[in-house]
């Protein structure tokens, strides 16, 4: 605005001290008129500005995790008989919230705290080691690997396992924890913490310990010895093979598991909030 403003008083100066015609009211009507048009269009410009960077970067990230909690959950529910891949919707998401990060990372913070680009690559390439263990398990539930098709025996078999259903249900259960703790990339430090002290929170935070999930996968493996662990057919292929299924099952969930909790340490360390 300052500039535009200038080049009047720039082109009244450069006139030639014997011009007789200035006409003051013509000249403030401009100044008027531009004043205006420049109010008028920063209003526009912040009603119907873009979010910030690091707000959309997160909210791509939740996302994702979103997609794989649901994937998981589709693919282990006894009540679906047929397989659906979500690898490519998760994926979107995965590299959406990448590709955000570089602006989120460059964008003006002002009073807010630096983003934390490092932290946040780091929960990107969890959500990508999540999606790599769930697609696994899809293309292995799939009949001849074709995304619709029936799940084999040998891993509705396993799926019925009660065990399997707990640890299902604490895969969930740390997703949804780390929705909210993802929030530390559009957060304030302060914001944060005060978010971690909600009771909520606390009780979350709490919930699944490690001693607790490695308590549920033992008792997987011991059910499924007891009971899943039986062929119901002819063993033609390794994935027809019920204990194949469930050792591949199990420590496909105990990698992930593994990872949301290394991923929880390094968000809660990153805000002072443990030593």
């Amino acid at each position: 605005m300052a500039c535009l403003l200038a080049v009047f008083g720039l082109k009244s100066m450069l006139a030639s001290c014997k011009a007789t015609d200035f006409e003051a009211s013509s000249a403030y009507k401009s100044i008027v008129a531009i004043v205006l048009a420049v109010a008028v269009m920063m209003g526009i410009d912040t009603i119907f500005a873009a979010g910030r960077a690091c707000d959309k970067a997160t909210h791509s990230l939740v996302a994702a995790f979103s997609k794989l909690q649901i994937a998981v959950k589709f693919n282990f529910d006894t009540n679906n008989k047929n397989t659906r891949y979500h690898k490519t919707d998760i994926l979107a998401y995965i590299n959406g919230a990448q590709g955000l990060s570089i602006e989120a990372d460059n964008e003006p913070r002002f009073y807010r705290d630096p983003f934390q680009k490092e932290l946040f690559l780091d929960a990107v390439d969890t959500a990508r080691n999540l999606r790599f263990f769930t697609t696994l398990m899809e293309y292995t539930a799939a009949e001849g690997r074709i995304d619709g098709a029936p799940k084999i025996p040998s891993f509705m078999s396993v799926s019925g396992s009660g065990a399997l259903q707990q640890m299902v249900a604490m895969f969930s259960a740390k997703i949804s924890l780390m929705q909210r703790l993802l929030e530390v990339f559009s957060l304030n430090r302060e914001e944060f913490k005060e978010l971690l002290s909600r009771p909520e929170i606390a009780k979350q935070l709490s919930a699944n310990s490690i001693d607790e999930v490695a308590a549920v996968q033992k008792a997987f493996y011991a059910e499924g010895v007891r009971d899943c662990f039986r062929p119901t057919g002819k063993i033609t292929f390794m994935d027809d093979d019920p204990v194949v299924m469930g050792c591949m099952v199990g420590s496909s969930f105990s990698q992930m598991i593994g990872k949301l909790d290394r991923l929880e340490i390094k968000i809660l360390a990153s805000c002072d909030t443990i030593e």
